[in-house]
């Protein structure tokens, strides 16, 4: 089956009434909008691209594999590990997240996978050099600068040289688009950050803590600015950043683990 047609299939898990049995269900709407504040089709679509992207990546620079072992770092119900089957078995897919209730569902319609609760900064459930390709969307966005070099040296830990890592993070272009043409608290929370805007521009990275429930609740968690090249410097020793793409809602980084 093409990537095309496997998303097409995915895609046909939003109607509930024409559902493919092949197709995992999703989650009730009110936990699929924890993650985006959307929910079926919409919020799949928003996935589909993004998985593309990530497959081709994954073939090319394992060709040959057999058996893949991957790992969803911030998974939270599953929205991209109903994609992964096409790369790998399910019992070689993992993902973790710090939300019990997010887990709680990828166990419920993804059973065949391996779903775990982590607490914030703390090691990950796993051994070194375990996983072969680690992905992670809009977590690295939301994390302060202590928590995301943390996480980074612990994602190294559990990857295995030469192993692939793609994580998405906000650049600046994107806070620029979100104080510019957005309404709502997350375009309210750019325009408060542009009074920083110099730091960004001299490559730190600005984070600014979030005070809504339940992100009050996780004090590594807001919202994170990530400037251009931040990754290709920061991520050493651990990764080579090979490349930023930018034509995706946020930023893709793709990295290798030293040898």
């Amino acid at each position: 089956m093409s990537v095309e047609e496997w998303i097409a299939l995915i895609l046909s898990s939003a109607d509930e009434s024409a559902r493919d049995p092949r197709v995992p269900k999703l989650p009730p709407a009110r936990i699929q909008m924890v993650t985006n504040n959307l929910h079926g089709r919409k919020t799949l679509e928003g996935a589909a691209k993004l998985y593309a992207f990530i497959a081709s990546e994954v073939r090319s620079r394992f060709p040959a594999a057999q058996g893949l072992r991957l790992l969803d770092f911030g998974c939270g119900w599953g929205r991209f590990d109903r994609f992964f089957p096409q790369l790998t078995a399910d019992a070689n897919i993992h993902g973790v997240d710090v939300d019990a209730r997010l887990i709680d569902s990828c166990h419920e319609c993804l059973p065949q996978m391996n779903f775990s609760v982590i607490k914030p900064r703390r090691p990950l459930p796993f051994a070194d050099g375990t996983f072969d390709f680690v992905f992670s969307n809009s977590v690295f966005s939301h994390l302060n600068e202590k928590a995301h070099r943390f996480y980074v040296g612990e994602i190294a830990r559990c990857t295995r040289p030469g192993g692939l890592f793609v994580a998405t993070t906000l650049g600046p272009q994107r806070m620029r688009r979100m104080y510019e043409g957005g309404n709502g608290w997350l375009a309210s929370m750019a325009r408060k950050l542009k009074r920083v805007e110099s730091r960004l521009d001299s490559g730190q990275l600005i984070f600014q803590p979030l005070s809504r429930l339940p992100f009050s609740r996780l004090p590594d968690y807001g919202l994170a600015f990530v400037p251009e090249g931040w990754t290709r410097t920061n991520w050493l020793p651990f990764f080579d950043v090979a490349e930023v793409r930018t034509g995706f809602p946020q930023d893709v980084n793709i990295a290798l683990r030293h040898s």
